[in-house]
């Protein structure tokens, strides 16, 4: 049986494994990238918070100002401070979603007995989905739309049952679906998750294929 060292901090991973030696699971943590990463987006968010602080004091001077200043310069100082606090507030969400994640050792990434689980996903924002092994034809890792994120696809049998928000095929959704897959992830995947935050250990991956489901093909770069 092999355990990763974050599930000794969590007793009912241990009992899972104890049940299931096979599975395969990878958690969000606090990777050195990872935290390069953020310490950048803080920064940012800190900058952005400074630049709207600033534009929204001489937005209030303006606005007091006698004579009144034209209204030209008041929408573009009030349209202005409105944008960098839409960015400060974003920034400040994407940080704090990967920062809990990574703190909560949240399962990124699990193959076992009931099939291959992604997790939640931080940024893009994606919700966790479990695909039996039934349903699943092919695994495929390859580059994501940054040069230094890959990615993991899962494509789904023809006729296996889509999980919810994932459309049927040959439908207008579908279409839609697999350009913003294609996009987002570089890969033709049915369901797609970068990976971020977290690594991917092939050999172990493979060998749970093997263990729980020797037809389902594995392509990895």
């Amino acid at each position: 049986m092999v355990v990763h060292m974050t599930e000794l901090f969590d007793p009912a991973a241990l009992v899972d494994a104890a049940d299931d030696p096979g599975r395969y699971v990878e958690r969000f943590r606090f990777s050195p990238l990872l935290v390069g990463a953020l310490v950048m987006w803080i920064a940012l968010d800190g900058v952005s918070g400074w630049l709207a602080v600033g534009a929204g004091r001489e937005f209030l001077r303006e606005l007091t100002a006698e004579p009144p200043a034209p209204q030209a310069d008041l929408l573009v100082l009030g349209a202005g401070t409105a944008a960098l606090a839409s960015i400060g507030c974003a920034v400040a969400v994407f940080v704090g979603r990967w920062i809990h994640a990574a703190a909560t050792h949240r399962v990124a990434f699990r193959a076992d007995r009931d099939g291959v689980t992604l997790g939640s996903q931080p940024y893009p924002l994606a919700r966790a989905m479990t695909v039996p092994w039934s349903d699943l034809e092919r695994i495929e890792v390859s580059w994501g739309f940054a040069p230094s994120a890959l990615s993991i696809g899962l494509t789904l049998r023809r006729d296996a049952p889509r999980p919810h928000g994932i459309p049927r095929p040959r439908t207008v959704r579908a279409v839609a679906y697999k350009v913003r897959q294609w996009w987002l992830y570089s890969t033709p995947g049915d369901v797609s998750h970068l990976i971020q935050g977290w690594t991917l250990d092939r050999a172990r991956l493979q060998t749970a294929i093997t263990t729980y489901s020797p037809h389902t093909r594995f392509i990895s770069l």
